[in-house]
């Protein structure tokens, strides 16, 4: 796809100036990339060509009126740069473009490129090369009243720009303190693979030639070297120093130097082979800076990375981060800026023939931080994010497509099971206003609203109410339909013994019969026998198709896609396949996601993300963008018009966009999760385009499904295949990454090497490596009694987590504690059990249930708390996968108390960190909480020790070493 650019500055071929030498070799890389560039530029200033420079036949230059009639006057210039700001804006409007960069310092750019890129309704990128508005106000150009409103208007386009550019960390850092749209440093740079080195020339002792090649500006404070050399010829005529260039200060700088008897030779600016003859002629370069204003601590000189590509030794007169480069990038000198200090400095290289050595460092360190290759993909990035940003679709066109892909969704359940359809939404609303609505609806009766009513206690958790209704419909004429709609109801909720048993009491000439049992065979597991059953039913043809489009997939059938010969991915870029993620949801999966790209992007790696097909509006989020972006990592949303119906049909349908995506965005790598699913897709997807993927089990989805089953779940089809395509994706991945032991052991047994899985256990970063915050101070931000015990968990409210067991518990502590309370934040299919287990217990007045809380509060959920619990009930999934919030608990310095499961056991440190307690024994459950709460002191041990632990060795900046090795070697591999 044909992406186009047009780029509006002050200098460009056959100019040979530093933002023309930047922009050349980015709009060369830019056009291989697939941009299609137009440059608006002024005519070249004659001072500044290089007739030898290559053809760029590739983009397409227009230049702005010939105003060379105009002095050489800071007047001028600024009339000049206005001119030609002027004329872009009305030039541009044959143009078409989807993205506008201007280049500042010419500072009228900024304003003609904003009124370009508002006309055509295209993004708008500012590229800072310079600390503006800082600069001006520390120079004082214009006075102090002209320079306040200059800044102020600078800031005020910066701020509407859609991202702003800058070449430096330091400044970047500086404007992000502004209130400022995205900002993404883009270094200067150097391709050393195609220039030579200029080797050391051999001098006597005393010789030393010195070489200033650059801009003379106001910047680079020339006149102080003009005096060093006055003062070190004096000692030294061999000292010969010597300015090439152009530049607003020429002029008075030559004056300078006649007055002090010429110490300086002063040349016009060179090019091509000329440079380096002067290169080859001298023994050190200058690159200076005044530093008596504060913004060029964050400026780095451009001809710094080109004296290190060619070995040369530099002097520095510079600071902050130019002098943190030359101390890193090999032996150069940095002199303060004093022109008695330089002087002594040449002295001392003059003495020394080996004092001035070629650099090698310098040309390393080129090409590990600045290479032209790296920062060309940075940029390009950046132009395709904003461009596909601006590319949004209209709230019309989400509409529609958010209504197709609901549609598709509801329709798929309802055609599956009514019931779970009902019970499916009814659960996704918020507390507050579920449990209203859930028990309006048990409250209707007759006809088919007796299957509403259903659903309504099934979603209030009144499950034993809804058993005896079902049972007072035994034997009555013509109930035996309304018999199957409850146990349809069952096999929604997963009771799936009642279910059978209400479906062995119905005739079996019941029409709706065999459905229902292909539906009881299906949520049981066996996949071919439940085809087989729904066969034979009435008016199920298309159930049928469905389920044998399901089973395909589950015994092997993969998507198919063409390999694309002409891929070329983007260094360090790395893109992550995830089912869902921030901020469509809180879960413990989307945040760990959100972690590690975090930890990985400071790490140095290019990191994104892409959903899963229809996600986030098939679970509800109907207006949701095809694009969010949190904390700069962005996510992609995969939405298309229309969601194929059926399992391997929307398989390949998920693989055709996510190639789509992949050859739009260009990553080096494949990164995606549990579970088979997503692992088929993505090695698809790479081995269309020819770059590895690595497979990260989160979980154990089987045995996750298998535990809320019969004992023989792990006998059916269901569990076989789910089991055999997970093994698959596991031997096929390049590199696979598990959350524990328990899960590293499983791996093994499919045959995995153990040396070839990469343990990334659950973490903490942001927030939770602060120092805690009182939890009295919690509490009351919370409006909870400071003065009242918490004992609690934030975690999904899922069966298995077993916080039954700690209300059952709590209950019979509280008449002796009356100021327990349980703390339970969070929500899910639990819930309604919990609710009614704590009502039938008589302490539903001391549960406290907030619902899902934002992730922004949840650590003060954590220090609320007295101890946090752990309490999962004991089954094969349990005893392998490890959660998430008991790190979070630790980290937050308080103890934790779990079940004894060998999972837990990677988590707690018995009697050290917290407790570990027997699985869903009340009484240990009981005496274990009484025991910390009445030795508040050892609970807070068992908790500060719980947080070294965490700080030592579960932090995402850990983690990310990891995957920062793993990637790394398996690039290595593939290179």
């Amino acid at each position: 796809m044909t992406r186009r650019l047009l780029l509006v500055t002050h200098s460009y071929s056959p100019e040979s100036t530093a933002p023309q030498r930047r922009w050349k070799k980015f709009l060369a890389g830019l056009t291989q990339a697939g941009w299609q560039v137009e440059v608006l530029t002024p005519p070249a200033d004659p001072r500044y060509v290089d007739a030898s420079q290559d053809a760029e036949p590739y983009l397409t230059v227009r230049r702005t009126p010939d105003v060379s009639f105009l002095p050489d006057s800071r007047v001028g210039r600024l009339a000049r740069a206005v001119i030609h700001a002027v004329a872009a804006v009305p030039m541009s409007m044959s143009t078409d473009t989807d993205v506008v960069v201007a280049t500042v310092p010419a500072l009228p750019n900024l304003v003609a490129g904003r009124l370009i890129a508002w006309v055509k309704g295209v993004p708008y990128v500012v590229e800072m090369r310079d600390a503006w508005p800082d600069l001006i106000l520390e120079s004082a150009s214009g006075g102090k009243i002209f320079g306040s409103i200059v800044a102020e208007a600078i800031t005020r386009i910066q701020r509407s720009a859609d991202q702003l550019v800058t070449v430096t960390k330091g400044f970047g850092q500086t404007l992000a303190q502004r209130d400022m749209p995205p900002i993404e440093v883009v270094f200067n740079s150097r391709s050393i693979e195609h220039i030579p080195v200029v080797a050391a020339r051999t001098r006597q002792p005393g010789e030393l030639n010195v070489l200033y090649l650059g801009n003379h500006g106001e910047s680079q404070q020339l006149e102080l070297v003009i005096e060093a050399a006055k003062l070190a010829r004096r000692e030294n005529p061999d000292i010969r120093v010597r300015f090439v260039g152009e530049g607003t200060q020429k002029p008075l700088l030559e004056q300078l130097n006649a007055i002090a008897g010429n110490p300086v030779e002063t040349l016009p600016a060179s090019f091509g082979k000329l440079t380096t003859q002067h290169y080859q002629w001298a023994d050190t370069c200058l690159v200076t800076l005044r530093a008596d204003w504060a913004s060029f601590a964050h400026t780095i000189p451009s001809k710094t990375y080109e004296l290190l590509s060619y070995g040369k030794h530099v002097t520095g007169i510079v600071c902050g981060e130019a002098q943190a480069i030359l101390s890193q990038a090999g032996d150069h000198e940095i002199v303060e800026d004093n022109a008695r200090a330089l002087a002594n400095t040449w002295l001392r290289l003059a003495a020394d023939p080996q004092s001035t050595p070629t650099q090698d460092a310098g040309r390393a360190w080129v090409a590990e931080h600045a290479s032209d290759t790296t920062q060309i993909e940075k940029l390009d990035s950046v132009l395709q994010r904003n461009v596909h940003e601006q590319k949004a679709p209209s709230l019309l066109k989400r509409s529609t497509t958010a209504a197709s892909i609901s549609a598709t969704a509801a329709l798929e359940h309802l055609k599956n099971n009514r019931a779970l359809f009902g019970l499916l939404v009814l659960r996704r609303l918020p507390q507050h206003l579920r449990e209203p609505i859930a028990n309006a609806a048990s409250k209707v009766r007759g006809g088919p609203l007796d299957t509403v009513s259903a659903v309504g206690k099934a979603v209030s958790g009144r499950t034993e109410e809804l058993k005896d209704q079902a049972i007072e419909l035994l034997g009555k004429r013509g109930s035996d339909r309304k018999i199957v709609d409850y146990a349809r109801v069952f096999i929604a909720l997963g009771d799936l013994e009642t279910a059978q048993w209400l479906l062995d009491r119905v005739r079996p000439s019941t029409k709706s019969l065999k459905a229902a049992r292909a539906w009881m065979a299906w949520t049981c597991g066996s996949m071919e026998q439940a085809v087989e059953l729904m066969q034979t039913a009435e008016r199920e043809r298309k159930t049928v198709a469905r389920w044998s489009s399901e089973l395909a997939s589950f015994q092997g059938a993969k998507p198919q896609l063409e390999p694309v010969a002409t891929y070329r991915p983007v260094k360090d870029r790395v893109l992550h396949v995830l089912i869902n993620s921030l901020p469509h949801t809180p879960s413990g999966y989307a945040q760990r996601s959100h972690s590690i790209m975090m930890a990985l992007r400071d790490k140095g790696w290019d990191v994104s993300a892409v959903t899963r097909i229809g996600w986030p509006i098939t679970t509800g989020a109907l207006l949701a963008e095809s694009r969010d972006e949190v904390e700069g990592i962005g996510y992609q949303r995969l939405l298309p018009p229309q969601l194929a119906m059926h399992f391997d049909d929307r398989i390949q349908q998920n693989a055709d966009m996510l190639l789509e995506y992949v050859l739009e965005r260009r990553p080096a790598m494949l990164h995606t999760t549990t579970h088979w699913t997503n692992a088929i897709v993505v090695e698809a997807v790479a081995n269309a385009v020819g770059i590895p993927w690595v497979y990260e089990v989160r979980g154990q989805l089987a045995d996750t499904w298998a535990s809320a089953r019969h004992d023989g779940a792990v006998e059916t089809d269901y569990y076989k295949l789910f089991q055999t395509r997970e093994q698959e994706a596991a031997l096929a991945a390049d590199g696979l990454v598990t959350l524990g032991e328990q899960m590293k052991h499983n791996l093994v047994r499919f045959g995995v090497h153990d040396n070839d899985i990469v343990l990334s256990p659950n973490a903490v970063g942001g927030r939770f490596l602060e120092e805690p915050g009182e939890t009295r101070g919690a509490r009351i931000a919370l409006g909870l009694d400071p003065d009242l015990e918490y004992v609690g968990t934030i975690s999904s409210l899922v069966p298995y987590e077993g916080l039954e067991t700690v209300v059952e518990a709590a209950a019979q502590l509280m008449p002796e504690r009356p100021k327990l309370r349980l703390l339970i934040v969070g929500d899910g299919t639990a819930l309604p059990n919990i609710i009614a287990t704590a009502r039938k217990l008589g302490i539903a007045d001391r549960l406290i249930i907030p619902g899902r809380v934002d992730r922004d509060r949840s650590h003060l959920y954590h220090q609320a708390l007295d101890i946090f619990v752990v309490p999962r009930v004991s089954t094969k999934v349990t005893r392998m996968v490890t959660p998430m919030k008991s790190v979070e608990a630790s980290a937050s310095a308080k103890p934790v108390i779990a079940s004894d499961l060998p999972a837990l056991t990677e988590l707690v440190n018995h009697n050290k960190t917290g407790l570990l307690v027997p699985a869903e024994d009340t009484g240990a459950w009981a005496d274990a909480i009484n025991g910390l709460l009445d030795n508040p002191g050892r609970a807070a041990a068992m908790g500060q020790a719980g947080r070294q632990w965490v700080l030592v060795d579960r932090t995402w900046e850990a983690n990310a070493e990891k995957y920062d090795s793993l990637y790394r070697s398996i690039l290595s591999l593939r290179n």
